[in-house]
């Protein structure tokens, strides 16, 4: 059987990349309502809170923006913000967040990652 393709570029391959892009947006709108919902206090936000909020959601969402571009790069940069997110948050309170909502925002990462991988030639 024959697969397909829109140029060298396989139709799963677009498929996937839509996926991400719509849920990168809707993922940035999500964290975006959260942001103006809750308000930000810079002045009660201490330096390491600053580094944390850097990371994430800050980095995640420009990772998310950058992919629409730069497929690999975007995505790069989403999965190493969360993974640091991550490692910073266990070694500032000796545990990971909880709840699945901050690896949903930044899974389309690993499917722009995912695309950037299978469109390379």
């Amino acid at each position: 059987m024959m697969v397909q393709t829109h140029g060298t570029v396989k139709y799963s391959t677009i498929i996937v990349r839509w996926i991400a892009r719509i849920w990168g947006v809707a993922s940035i709108l999500f964290v975006l309502a959260f942001l103006l919902g809750e308000g930000l206090s810079p002045t009660q936000i201490t330096p390491t809170e600053w580094i944390q909020l850097l990371l994430f959601p800050f980095s995640v969402m420009g990772g998310l923006l950058l992919a629409w571009r730069w497929e690999g790069v975007g995505g790069g940069l989403t999965l190493v913000s969360f993974v640091m997110f991550y490692l910073l948050h266990y070694v500032v309170s000796g545990n990971l967040p909880q709840g699945p909502f901050f690896g949903l925002v930044a899974a389309p990462g690993l499917l722009f990652l995912l695309c950037w991988l299978l469109s390379r030639h």
